[in-house]
């Protein structure tokens, strides 16, 4: 009983103070409730949907920022594993450009030997 006076009297305040005059009207119907039993019974029953939506949220969000957290992470270390690859893969084409550059130089100062070679062994035939 001394709830249901604090309850009653907490409902009193809350009418004088008129808290609840901008709100829907499913709570205005139940504030005006003539019966303060089924008042109290309706406001904790009110009270206590919107204390599990509230917690529902709060888990929802909870769990979306976790979400989050996890692609995010997930996000970071596909990123970096990408940058691995392409930086092992440019070491091992720039390697091999290095490579056939300096296959390309011996083979370009073999010919020019041959080159050479050729143009005297004419030269010397011509004379």
């Amino acid at each position: 009983m001394a709830i249901s006076q604090n309850v009653t009297k907490i409902l009193q305040d809350i009418d004088e103070l008129d808290l609840f005059s901008n709100i829907s009207d499913e709570w205005s119907t139940l504030l005006n409730e003539s019966d303060d039993e089924i008042k109290i019974k309706k406001l904790y029953s009110a009270l206590v949907k919107e204390s599990i939506r509230r917690e529902t949220a709060e888990r929802l969000a909870k769990d979306a920022k976790s979400y989050c957290d996890l692609i995010q992470e997930q996000s970071k270390q596909r990123i970096s594993n990408l940058k691995e690859g392409l930086e092992s893969q440019i070491a091992f084409l720039t390697q091999q450009i290095k490579d056939l550059k300096a296959e390309s130089s011996k083979n370009l100062d073999y010919y020019r030997n041959e080159l050479k070679k050729a143009t005297r062994n004419l030269i010397d035939n011509k004379n």
